[in-house]
């Protein structure tokens, strides 16, 4: 099938040509692994120490490509039995979103050495991936036992915000910066960056932009740091700055989440082909992931029902993603293809195990909130929308869904009110 020339054609001043960046640098990394794997010397040392590499990179800049090369390398030095393979591969699999069998590596190492910080390190990141919060919370509380720092307190952060207490997860970043010295950047970077993302999702954007800011400072590349100060730009309605920070994010990285973030900027500037244009490019990023054997999840469930009018393969995808993962973003996923597909009932039981944790997301609550609606629960769907709007940002588009359905929320419940007290 022939392309839409559109696709490929480059956008306006400022703006990359995601469509043809996002397909083209997949597929040319594809090649390369390729090329890598037919020409590189055997000697696994070797392939350790670029796998290494790779990893380091991926890890700092958020390639996924590169990623992919540090598992290529590193299934190679596996084969023959390399030790530092095996320590390394855990770390590599959450990088690959293989998070089953980056806790079967974790695990392996943790039968050799019950207090190996890395491997319980990576064994809780590997957990929280899955859904599996009992056994994230074990490995982080004998992590913060055997290495208290900045290791141990960034993983309590993640299972703090989790579980419903942003708060908590802020000291506990607060505390991982205090123990960071100076002069690990990306690291510092790394924690700034998380400590942003938790004031966003809190709606505390002033708090949001100055650590992300900060992250910057440290590491002007840092991926996260990027993305969320981007998405903090544009709740501020500060949409040029916001639109600059996305497609340099995209420039580097064309995946899912970058792509749709700059479409959602374009559409809030009020230019909806190039908004199209993004999200089209989003889609075929997934499904060149898709061809290599990943997903970016989430992410692309909501790019599909949000900005594709696609419930369908949404809900494969989703359905698919459930059998792997059984965390919050996951069901959450899931509830809403759900919904979109005309099973809102269902969806409402998916969505009600999302939020069993109390996880603070507006996206979660928003979601909660329209499937209520659509079961003519207007009380529920008034106290999930209400809280959506007093958390983090969402998409201008579902904003105003947000409000007007608190508003028909609020009318459906007047008018039963009258029916009940006439």
């Amino acid at each position: 099938m022939r392309r839409r020339p559109d696709r490929w054609r480059a956008g306006p001043a400022g703006e990359p040509s995601p469509g043809r960046r996002g397909v083209l640098v997949a597929s040319l990394a594809l090649v390369a692994v390729g090329a890598l794997a037919a020409t590189a010397p055997e000697d696994p040392d070797a392939l350790v120490a670029r796998a290494r590499n790779a990893a380091e990179r991926a890890h700092a800049t958020g390639d996924a490509d590169a990623w992919m090369r540090a598992g290529t390398d590193l299934d190679r030095a596996l084969a023959s039995g390399h030790a530092g393979a095996r320590r390394l591969l855990p770390w590599v699999r959450n990088g690959q979103h293989r998070f089953a069998e980056a806790r079967a590596a974790a695990e392996a190492l943790l039968a050799q050495a019950p207090d190996d910080w890395w491997a319980l390190a990576q064994h809780a990141d590997a957990c929280l991936e899955l859904g599996d919060y009992a056994a994230a919370e074990a490995s982080i509380d004998r992590l913060a036992a055997v290495r208290p720092g900045p290791v141990a307190w960034t993983r309590v952060a993640g299972l703090r915000a989790v579980l419903g207490d942003r708060r908590g997860a802020i000291a506990a970043l607060q505390l991982a910066l205090a123990a960071t010295p100076l002069t690990a950047a990306a690291t510092l970077a790394w924690t700034w960056a998380d400590l942003g993302t938790q004031h966003l999702a809190l709606g505390e954007l002033a708090a949001a932009a100055a650590a992300f800011e900060t992250a910057r400072a440290l590491q002007p590349d840092q991926p996260h740091a990027t993305h969320g100060l981007a998405r903090t730009y544009a709740a501020m309605e500060r949409l040029d700055a916001a639109l600059a920070l996305a497609a340099a994010a995209a420039e580097r990285q064309p995946g899912v989440p970058t792509l749709t973030l700059l479409g959602d900027i374009q559409e809030a500037r009020g230019d909806g082909a190039a908004a199209a244009r993004a999200w089209e490019a989003a889609e075929v990023a997934e499904r060149v992931a898709a061809a290599a054997g990943a997903s970016y999840g989430r992410d692309a469930v909501l790019l599909l029902v949000d900005r594709r009018n696609a419930p369908a393969p949404a809900l494969a995808l989703a359905q698919a993603e459930r059998q792997r993962c059984h965390d919050v973003g996951t069901l959450d996923a899931l509830a809403w293809a759900l919904h979109a597909s005309g099973r809102s009932r269902q969806a409402m039981r998916v969505a009600h195990r999302a939020l069993r944790l109390g996880t603070e997301d507006a996206t979660l609550r928003y979601h909660a909130g329209a499937i209520a609606t659509a079961l003519d629960r207007p009380r529920a769907a008034r106290r999930h929308l209400r809280a959506a709007l007093a958390l983090g940002p969402m998409p201008s588009p579902q904003v105003a869904a947000t409000r007007a359905l608190l508003v028909a929320a609020g009318d459906r419940l007047a008018r039963l009110e009258g029916e009940h007290h006439p």
